[in-house]
Order: structure tokens, then sequence, then C-alpha cells
């Protein structure tokens, strides 16, 4: 792959309902075009460490695109506080599990909107630290976005 290989350009959404992830209420995210099983399905840099407040956001960018977020995965650790088991994010009810040994730089998305053929894709976004600096942050989350890309969060910021 080639560091010159074009990519979508990164999406901001506003969240507007649930608490915001920043003033300025965008979240930093970029995601594939297409989804390709076993690849990273995009890059996110969340502005804290708490996924109950950042997690809404990233759902909504997702549901705009015709996705149907049910289910969210993400390592226990990663995060400050214990998120809630369930969130509502504009009238659906999205589960949240934590799990000790799911990678650390990750989290993983279920999307239902397949749900009558029985194939549930799991989109895995990778997530950048919070606390890494700008212009890294933001190039990890562009390649982290790039089809083709199998690194994990901390490769893309080398």
């Amino acid at each position: 792959m080639s560091i010159s290989e074009p990519i979508a350009s990164v999406l901001t959404m506003p969240s507007a309902g649930d608490p915001a992830p920043a003033a300025d209420g965008n979240t930093r995210i970029q995601l594939r075009a297409d989804y390709v099983p076993g690849e990273p399905f995009g890059g996110w840099w969340p502005r804290s460490r708490s996924l109950a407040e950042e997690l809404p956001a990233v759902i909504r960018a997702l549901m705009v695109r015709g996705y149907d977020i049910r289910r969210v995965t993400y390592n226990m650790a990663a995060w400050d506080q214990n998120p809630p088991r369930k969130l509502v994010v504009d009238g659906r009810l999205v589960r949240l599990s934590g799990f000790r040994t799911q990678a650390a730089d990750s989290i993983v998305l279920i999307d239902t909107t397949a749900w009558d053929t029985g194939t549930f894709p799991r989109l895995e976004v990778l997530v950048i630290p919070p606390t890494e600096s700008g212009p890294t942050a933001e190039r990890a989350v562009e390649l982290a976005g790039r089809t083709g890309q199998r690194w994990t969060a901390s490769d893309t910021m080398q």
C-alpha cells in the first residue's frame, strides 16, 4: 500500500442530544467507504477516556451511513469509568460489553442491518489515545481508515 493512496475525508458529525464529546460537538473519526471482514473499519481519536460520553457520536456517524449499531465491545481497562451496560442513542438501544481480553486500542461495533440474513458485520474501529499529540493522532486516524490496512492503532502512530 502506498502512503499516497487516496482515502475518504474525515467524517465529522454533530452530536445532538447526548453529551457532546467536545465543545464543538464533532467527533474525530475516519471510516472506510466499504466493509472488508478482518480489516479495521476506520480510526477514531476520542477527546476523553469516557466511553459513555464519546460513543454516541461514533454510533451516529455510522447510523448516517446506514448502519444499525446495537452492540459495542471494548477493552475494560482502556476507559476511565465503567461505562453503562446500555446506552440509548437517538431512540435506539445499544448494549455495551467490556472484555479484559479485547485489544485496548479498538472497539468493535456490531451492525444489525443484515439481521434477516443472519450475518452481523463486526466493524472494528481503531482507537487513538486521547492524549496523543495532534499531528500524530490525525495521521493515525487517516491511516486507520485506508483500504487494505491491517495495522493496530499503535502501528499507525509510528
